[in-house]
């Protein structure tokens, strides 16, 4: 039988501020992960979970509670619908032919027979690797100024460019 001094020190009774105050440093290094994972996780999830319920043009202070109408809405909407049979075509069809492509290519490269091993796997692999910076479209230069101004024009911050280039020239 074990007494209070075989016990390991984690074992011991004490009280919970005493143990907690004996992994303090564990719980320092791991409270950024906790900190993130609420604000970037929970909190997202809690507020459109409570968002569902409401009837919100993203004034604050103007929501309106309609419960379940929602959701009642979006069942009887045709595109609803649409998109769920769309989800469910990708699931069903796409997915499992994309896998059974990826295993027979996985296979081939993985043959002693093949030349230029290294080079194939590069090949398939360097879309993965390629950073999304390098495929955005250029904004830089006369042309893409004139395409960013374009698209800018067309939706309600075209008076934001108005007021810029009235700054400017004074």
């Amino acid at each position: 039988m074990r007494t209070l001094e075989t016990l390991p020190r984690a074992a011991r009774p004490g009280s919970a501020w005493q143990r907690l105050w004996r992994q303090r440093w564990g719980l320092l290094f791991i409270a950024p992960f906790f900190v993130l994972f609420g604000v970037f996780s929970v909190y997202p999830i809690l507020f459109s979970s409570w968002l569902s319920f409401q009837e919100w043009n993203g004034v604050p202070g103007r929501e309106l509670f309609v419960g379940v109408e929602n959701f009642s809405y979006a069942l009887r909407d045709n595109l609803f619908w649409e998109s769920m049979l769309n989800v469910v075509l990708i699931f069903a069809l796409h997915l499992p032919l994309m896998m059974l492509v990826a295993l027979v290519l996985a296979v081939i490269l993985n043959q002693n027979f093949l030349r230029f091993q290294g080079l194939w796997r590069a090949l398939i692999f360097l879309p993965v690797r390629r950073s999304m910076v390098s495929s955005r479209p250029r904004t830089s230069g006369p042309e893409g100024t004139k395409a960013v101004r374009s698209k800018l024009s067309s939706t309600r911050l075209a008076w934001r460019l108005d007021q810029r280039a009235r700054l400017n020239r004074r």
